[in-house]
């Protein structure tokens, strides 16, 4: 066949295609027919180049591919941000629309869409993006055993005697709870006298406004409380007052006690507002456990139920000299960034976190949790304004700890890390627990006081 035929045919294939696609009317001229707007081509995309920065959020790896050398750098990005932790540099291949990555040796194939504009491994899919993420800033522990807080720091009163009534309390009702869990026995009940402090009792509580308008979540019925500072797992907390106003009360009365809710409380309708809670109290129990029901527990280090008590009692009173040591500082310098800053962006990082685990934008979550970043940088001030105390306590009573306490704490890090990595060799555990001496010592510091402390509230 003739190059003349092939186009002839050619031609003809394309009038039918033509023709077959108009109707009869649109090829007719009946004089009224409208003149069509030009149709216009759509521009052709230019196909996307491999060269550039692509990021997968699902996978938290930013590729930067360069058309110099063939190189390409990942990016390893912080959970929340579109900011990096760590980098490191490779090679690439690209043959068609398989692209290779190269890095220590180890490949990783994956396939290149030009007209998508995509990059693709696996489910993670990379797409382009305008610029490389920056740096996600990192601090170090606060190295408090160089610092000095001379001027810094005024330690008042120790408040001993409420540690020590506190922590008598909680041990009762920690006892009172191990026996009674069961649910086989029903505690005994105080008839005798009025409800007084350290008393475990039950109550009915209607909570209203001043003008006599219930609120909603104020009202309950078979409530035990523990009318003490002390809170637990099995002793809810309540606002100041509230329990305070049950002293003095005898079984089957009813009585109103008024309290005022905090400032900072979660519901907006209630912070800060003068209420009164209508009370019945129904039972006032015995907490202290018969020589019959503590002989029911075996391997006991104590003799008796009070020695127990006690014993118990120094043990809650370690923990809760937190409070009786942050209570007794002031802050009377200015405190500096370095004090404060490794705190603030661990909870900094910690909602970003949460927020993209959720799928939340990160600010939209803390709308919706009623936290700001201001609150974060003052309990951020308030950790580091704890240990600074630890350390400034220390100090001034002389307190060291032991080489044998350094060892036991020292271990506790080294060992963590044989037990995430089994085959590390000791050395690389050393090295670990050596990175962590600031945080080591903190927490030594914070024992040595803690103890000092309780042995003051006990002397």
């Amino acid at each position: 066949m003739s190059k003349n035929v092939q186009f002839i045919l050619a031609l003809l294939l394309l009038c039918t295609v033509f023709l077959s696609s108009c109707s009869i009317v649109g090829v007719i001229d009946h004089g009224t027919t409208e003149e069509k707007e030009e149709e216009t081509t759509p521009e052709k995309k230019e196909p996307y180049s491999v060269y550039g920065v692509w990021y997968s959020k699902e996978s938290r790896i930013v590729l930067d591919i360069s058309d110099n050398n063939q190189t390409v750098k990942i990016y390893s990005i912080t959970p929340g941000y579109y900011e990096y932790s760590a980098t490191e540099t490779g090679t690439y291949t690209l043959s068609g629309s398989k692209l290779t990555l190269i890095f220590g040796g180890e490949t990783y194939d994956l396939e290149f869409d030009e007209n998508k504009g995509t990059i693709t491994l696996g489910e993670f899919v990379y797409e382009p993006q305008k610029a490389l993420p920056v740096k996600h800033p990192v601090y170090d522990f606060p190295n408090y055993a160089d610092m000095d807080f001379s001027g810094m720091i005024s330690i008042g009163e120790l408040k001993l005697a409420d540690l020590k009534k506190t922590a008598l309390e909680g041990a009762r009702i920690e006892i009172f709870a191990q026996y009674y869990n069961s649910g086989l026995e029903t505690p005994a009940k105080i008839t005798d006298r009025p409800a007084q402090e350290g008393d475990y009792v039950n109550i009915d509580y209607t909570g209203k406004t001043l003008d006599g308008v219930a609120f909603s979540g104020g009202s309950a019925s078979d409530v035990d409380v523990y009318i003490s500072d002390y809170t637990n797992d099995f002793v809810k907390g309540f606002i100041p007052g509230f329990v305070d106003g049950i002293v003095g009360k005898t079984v089957g009365s009813t009585f109103d006690v008024a309290v005022t809710f905090p400032k900072n409380y979660h519901s907006a309708d209630l912070a800060g507002k003068d209420v009164i809670f209508t009370m019945t109290l129904n039972a006032i129990y015995d907490l202290k456990l018969t020589n019959e029901q503590f002989g029911t527990f075996e391997n006991l280090e104590y003799k008796t139920y009070d020695e127990w008590v006690n014993g118990l009692a120094k043990i809650l009173a370690t923990d809760l000299s937190e409070n009786t040591l942050q209570d007794a500082c002031e802050m009377t310098g200015a405190m500096n960034k370095e004090h404060y800053q490794y705190f603030y962006q661990y909870t900094l990082d910690y909602w970003h976190r949460m927020a993209e685990a959720y799928g939340m934008e990160y600010k939209t979550m803390l709308t919706a949790i009623g936290l700001t970043e201001e609150a974060m940088l003052l309990e951020a001030q308030s950790t580091a304004l704890y240990y600074m105390t630890n350390y400034h306590v220390a100090k001034q009573e002389n307190l060291t700890w032991t080489e044998e306490e350094y060892s036991k704490e020292y271990e506790k890090y080294v060992n963590s890390y044989l037990e995430s990595y089994k085959d590390a060799p000791r050395e690389d555990a050393e090295a670990y627990a050596d990175s962590q001496l600031p945080v080591i010592k903190t927490n030594l510091t914070i024992q040595i006081v803690s103890k000092w402390i309780v042995e003051q509230a006990f002397a």
